[in-house]
């Protein structure tokens, strides 16, 4: 797929923001006592918006602004679809 150099940078954003949110968790994670638990389930669940968002920017699809993954999820057509199930990702929506 040919992709425009603009949006080549739009989705190198959203994998760093995803990145950065992966790395926030693990260091999170490493606290070893008291470990906000919370903090980690939502930088997690930010860093699955954001790779879902990444690929449907780079599927053309416009992402619409919800941070609900089942609907970005959704949003994927079948043949795109990767073996997480929708069901799976719902679990960090609360």
């Amino acid at each position: 797929m040919n992709v425009p150099p603009e949006v080549v940078e739009v989705l190198r954003q959203w994998v760093r923001k995803a990145e950065h949110d992966l790395e926030a968790a693990n260091r999170i994670m490493a606290i070893e006592e008291g470990c906000p638990f919370d903090t980690v389930c939502f930088h997690c669940q930010q860093a699955a918006e954001e790779y879902l968002k990444c690929l449907l920017t780079y599927l053309g699809i416009q992402a619409p602004r919800t941070h609900d993954l089942q609907t970005l999820a959704a949003l994927i057509p079948l043949e795109q679809r990767f073996p997480v199930l929708v069901e799976d990702l719902a679990e960090l929506n609360p």
